[in-house]
């Protein structure tokens, strides 16, 4: 399905394709959360890499990108590299490398002494990617407002959706966000990590950590695309349309 004429969703995963400059795009994977858990006594199994590695066989049996561009948050750990951290970047980078693509990381808030392992692989990384003179791609925590194109695609917030229907049975599953900010629409990813579902959207504009959504014109006019299991991507009405369906306060890691 088509978000914007010329990106996509891959099949029903939180990836973007890019057509025209055959680029796949993702965000939030947060390699290394379980290791930080542990580190605080809570212990959760070891399922981010796996299923990212999993996510990317998958996308790159439907789509045949050049070139990969990790919208930020590769990584999880803020004040250092963590050894098991280390240990997934170097078998997602290494699964990268052997499928011959050209890698770039948008630096996110988390990426935090990554350059040392990125140099490895000869990943550039970067506070922001033009990937066309119409495309350009951020992590989403800071604004760049000499980023003038006409589609800005960007993650961090992980967004999902909460609904419920005239029953009360309720459903929370991630999506991406449409929406335009002046003359420039935006595309939010959902996140790739499987423990990082993220807050309900809403119409609440300080319920967002993106200083690019926190805007209630931007937000009354998002229209989401919801990955549903079994169904594929279900295209929603704007959130001003969905309100009375919304499930509000639900906020999870």
């Amino acid at each position: 399905m088509e978000l914007v004429e010329g990106i996509e969703v891959v099949g029903s995963l939180p990836m973007l394709y890019v057509r025209s400059v055959k680029t796949l795009i993702f965000a939030d994977s947060h390699l290394g959360f379980e290791e930080e858990m542990s580190e605080k006594g809570i212990y959760i199994p070891r399922v981010q890499l796996s299923r990212l590695l999993k996510m990317l066989e998958e996308a790159l049996s439907l789509v045949s990108p050049n070139t990969v561009v990790i919208a930020g948050d590769v990584k999880h750990i803020f004040g250092k590299l963590g050894r098991v951290e280390r240990q997934e970047l170097t078998s997602l980078f290494e699964f990268l490398r052997k499928n011959s693509l050209e890698m770039i990381l948008v630096r996110g808030n988390h990426d935090n002494f990554v350059k040392p392992i990125a140099r490895k692989y000869n990943i550039e990384v970067v506070d922001y990617y033009n990937l066309t003179p119409d495309i350009a791609i951020v992590h989403g925590h800071k604004v760049f407002d000499e980023l003038q194109s006409k589609i800005l695609i960007m993650g961090h917030e992980h967004p999902s959706i909460s609904l419920r229907d005239l029953l009360g049975v309720r459903v929370k599953v991630p999506c991406f966000l449409v929406t335009s900010r002046g003359n420039q629409r935006l595309i939010v990813i959902p996140a790739s990590g499987v423990y990082q579902s993220g807050t309900s959207v809403s119409l609440d504009p300080n319920s967002y950590l993106s200083p690019y959504l926190r805007d209630i014109n931007v937000l009354k006019i998002m229209k989401p695309y919801a990955l549903v299991e079994g169904e594929g991507v279900v295209e929603l009405p704007q959130l001003q349309d969905l309100v009375e369906l919304m499930v509000l306060g639900d906020v999870s890691v």
